[in-house]
């Protein structure tokens, strides 16, 4: 998807009702280090040893996460679904990569916009 497109789908994507879901993407595929975002694609945080709050990020940083946000939807069915809460309540506990709650995609496909 050319830059110009996804950045179209994004703003599209912003006028979508947001739920309390996150979902998380490896793309190493080894659990090591993903990045944690809504249903619209904005950047969240990422998981490494334990939960990091986008606010703390680096621009550089940042622009890194929103790189690996695309790959994610260009490989959505590695991508995992968990409530919001699971992480902002331990976002200093290592996260628990075992709970299965935390595997479970809700979508099959890309999520779509929610009718009025």
């Amino acid at each position: 998807m050319s830059t110009k497109m996804w950045e179209a789908s994004v703003e599209h994507a912003k006028t979508c009702v947001l739920t309390d879901k996150v979902h998380h993407y490896y793309p190493d595929g080894l659990n090591k280090a993903g990045v944690v975002f809504n249903v619209v694609g904005e950047v969240r945080g990422l998981i490494s040893d334990k939960y990091v709050f986008v606010d703390d990020f680096t621009e550089k940083e940042k622009a890194e996460a929103r790189a690996v946000v695309k790959q994610a939807y260009e490989h959505w069915k590695d991508v995992h679904t968990c409530d919001n809460e699971t992480l902002v309540e331990n976002p200093s506990h290592p996260f628990n990569l075992g709970s299965p709650s935390l595997h479970e995609n809700q979508y099959n496909q890309l999520p779509t916009q929610i009718p009025p």
